[in-house]
């Protein structure tokens, strides 16, 4: 790729490179913390990049499946919070994407005759301006709202992936 486009707007330049990253470990929360994404079990999913050159621009396309996880058909509220933060090399994670209030929540009350089900894949693409040549990592956090309620990832054979292009 010889040009692209970033925020609507024609690029030129190249794609120095792309690393892409899965997870599909099933876990499931009912903290109102926020609690890390695992990669197995006690392992925090922290997919990385490694520029190549510390003037480019890491575009991350990302889609992280999450779901609610309780069945019952009295849950008024459903709802989670996802967050996507980023570190560069030793440093501290600080935050790069929070999606506050997605999942469901039922405003007539608490009894319905059917539960409310389903899952979403949280998409985004964002640019990440780094200025270095050191690792660039980031690691995803979720949590609920309301602690009656579970939120999972990767239930039924679903994935969370994260494709990273480092543009010229």
């Amino acid at each position: 790729i010889t040009s692209g486009f970033i925020n609507g707007t024609a690029t030129p330049g190249k794609v120095l490179q792309v690393v892409s990253h899965e997870n599909t470990y099933e876990q499931t929360s009912s903290s109102t913390s926020l609690v890390d994404v695992l990669i197995s079990s006690g392992t925090t999913w922290e997919p990385s990049i490694t520029p190549t050159v510390s003037t480019s621009t890491i575009l991350i396309l990302a889609s992280i499946h999450i779901a609610p996880r309780d069945n019952s058909d009295t849950q008024q509220e459903k709802r989670f919070n996802l967050h996507c933060d980023a570190k560069v090399g030793s440093g501290s994670y600080s935050d790069f994407v929070n999606t506050d209030y997605i999942g469901q929540y039922y405003y007539n009350g608490t009894s319905r005759s059917q539960p409310m089900e389903g899952g979403i894949y949280n998409v985004f693409s964002k640019e990440y301006d780094h200025n270095t040549t050191d690792e660039v990592k980031f690691r995803w956090q979720y949590q609920v709202l309301n602690g009656s309620s579970k939120v999972g990832l990767h239930g039924g054979s679903r994935r969370s992936t994260v494709t990273f292009m480092e543009l010229a």
